[in-house]
């Protein structure tokens, strides 16, 4: 039996130790405030098939994409995305040139049983068989490393990486955001690969509204997402479900719409 101080100091100990953990993982999740994280995104539910979506800039198709979640027996999980454009809606917007080409984008995000981004790989194929641009992150202790390469270009960043928080790509659109109540505020980081920069993006649910998606009235909670001096908006359905996201390109931003 341990004396009397030691007992003192071991339930001290314990009750720190429970309070660090509630503080961690339990409210964070009860606070209307508290963010999207990986955690929550890989425990809702998820289509059982891959997702289609139609980009579109104006009136015009320019695009597609599809989405899918894998979830491993371990509790770890991967987000595959996959991006195809006929030729580059943006091409004009960019500090440097690119081949008004053909676009593929395909990402993979790999998620650890605990919630945290282990690592990611984004492959741009610009009308070549061969990858023009990689970009490649991996958790190294608490910091985040990434590597932007394309031929003789390399560029590197490295950042303090949040347990569980959300990363993504500005292209791939994510199919799920539950939990979302009016007035919830989150941040995430956003990798650009064809601007080969990383940004913080400040989200926040402004309000609800009635959108057009399928032919149907659907109300959705809007999100707000705010890129430095840009916005753009994303619609959820009250279940979750991403139904419209816009990304920012200047005036005539790209929408990617859940078909």
């Amino acid at each position: 039996m341990p004396n009397r101080w030691t007992a003192v100091a071991i339930t001290a100990f314990w009750g720190v130790m429970m309070a660090w953990l509630l503080e961690r993982d339990v409210l964070p999740q009860l606070k209307p405030h508290g963010r999207v994280d990986f955690r929550t995104v890989v425990a809702a539910e998820q289509s059982p098939e891959p997702v289609q979506w139609a980009i579109l800039q104006g009136e015009d198709r320019v695009g597609t994409a599809v989405t899918e979640w894998v979830k491993h027996p371990d509790g770890s999980a991967e987000f595959r995305s996959g991006l195809e454009f006929k030729e580059l809606p943006f091409g004009t917007t960019l500090a440097a040139p690119v081949p008004n080409t053909a676009l593929r984008w395909q990402s993979h995000f790999y998620i650890s049983p605990a919630g945290d981004l282990n690592h990611f790989e984004i492959l741009l194929f610009w009308g070549e068989p061969k990858p023009t641009m990689t970009v490649r992150g991996k958790l190294d202790g608490e910091i985040m490393k990434i590597v932007f390469r394309s031929g003789a270009f390399v560029h590197e960043e490295q950042f303090y990486y949040e347990p569980r928080s959300l990363m993504m790509t500005s292209l791939a659109p994510i199919d799920k955001l539950p939990n979302l109540s009016v007035g919830k505020v989150w941040e995430h980081r956003v990798t650009n690969p064809i601007m080969a920069q990383t940004q913080t993006v400040r989200c926040e649910v402004i309000g609800e509204r009635v959108i057009n998606w399928r032919g149907d009235p659907v109300p959705t909670l809007v999100v707000q997402q705010t890129y430095g001096q840009m916005r753009a908006h994303c619609w959820v359905a009250y279940d979750g479900t991403v139904l419209r996201q816009e990304v920012p390109l200047g005036w005539n931003p790209l929408v990617l719409e859940h078909e």
